[in-house]
């Protein structure tokens, strides 16, 4: 004990000099990050020397940098009434996708028309299903031109693909000139239009590559489609089921 390491190890935390409100907002996060493998790689898979390498050599704030690493927003922040604790806010999202899509929009002189057509690869890691999606629509636009693109999305408030299937409003800007281009946007059902309120049905984010000649804000309604599915095992993601 007496050559512990003084820059602020969990375990040093508990030492005879420690602060242990010091170490317990230092196992908070440390749990946190436990639970976030235990959700992932599930209980019996877990890598105890690596946490145990943690506990012993990390600080606190190594081992937030590791959670915001993952996507969790982890921060620490103080209080009026008590000691430094940890804020924990997990992504909602259920799933991710990679999809694909031909958009044509109409300047105003001639309709001020949006039409698209394009699929999805929905992998669900709630419900262990991979679904392939074809979706087409239209709508209005501010705006004209034409490019295909390529897109990430992440979904939330699908606890399985079914979930994603159905009618859904995008709303998405894209600025295409030749090779270089980008849209993004979100998805979601027609009652949960409104960003400002919680969505209580499946919706999506997405981002992507678009080249083209294009600069347009869309609003599109469009009808997703299953195509067919299949399961996977988490536990082994070369594991598929039979297409469904």
């Amino acid at each position: 004990m007496k050559y512990v390491d003084p820059s602020g190890h969990c375990v040093q935390y508990g030492g005879e000099d420690g602060n242990p409100d010091e170490l317990a907002t230092c196992l908070d996060a440390w749990n946190a990050l436990s639970s976030y493998y235990g959700q992932l790689l599930e209980w019996e898979n877990m890598p105890n020397e690596y946490l145990n390498f943690l506990l012993e050599k990390a600080s606190t704030e190594e081992i937030v940098s590791i959670l915001n690493g993952f996507g969790i927003d982890y921060t620490i922040e103080e209080t009026l009434t008590g000691p430094p604790r940890i804020n924990l806010s997990l992504p909602d999202f259920d799933a991710f996708a990679f999809g694909g899509s031909g958009n044509v929009d109409l300047p105003w002189f001639i309709g001020a028309k949006s039409f698209v057509l394009g699929g999805e690869m929905v992998i669900n890691w709630e419900s262990s299903d991979i679904t392939f999606f074809i979706y087409y629509g239209g709508g209005t636009t501010v705006g004209a031109g034409a490019n295909p693109s390529g897109y990430l999305a992440l979904i939330g408030n699908a606890p399985n693909n079914s979930a994603y299937s159905g009618p859904f409003v995008s709303v998405d800007g894209t600025g295409s000139a030749g090779p270089a281009g980008v849209v993004a946007g979100r998805a979601a059902a027609p009652q949960d239009l409104n960003p400002f309120n919680p969505p209580e049905s499946a919706y999506s984010y997405y981002l992507g590559y678009a080249p083209g000649a294009n600069a347009s804000l869309t609003v599109n309604q469009t009808e997703y489609i299953p195509v067919f599915s299949m399961s996977w095992d988490r536990r082994d993601p070369f594991s598929l089921g039979l297409p469904q």
